[in-house]
């Protein structure tokens, strides 16, 4: 995955990622480590599995498919 956000970068098709290390180039800024907390929202229709659990972790996430915005949508 973040070879991928590494090309969008230099394809100029992403502006900003948070990710893992990435190779040294100079076409790319990196920021140093930034810690913080948040809250994630999970939002579900009102009979999907994961709003049965009293407790969803994100590691449970994943083994649910993704929905993406197109590339499009950040223009």
């Amino acid at each position: 995955m973040d070879s991928e956000l590494y090309k969008l970068l230099l394809m100029h098709d992403i502006d900003i990622a948070l990710c893992g290390p990435l190779p040294h180039d100079e076409k790319i800024v990196v920021r140093g480590k930034i810690n913080w907390q948040d809250r994630i929202c999970i939002v579900a229709r009102q009979h999907h599995r994961c709003n049965q659990a009293a407790d969803v972790t994100l590691e449970a996430m994943l083994d649910y498919p993704w929905i993406m915005p197109p590339p499009s949508s950040t223009q």
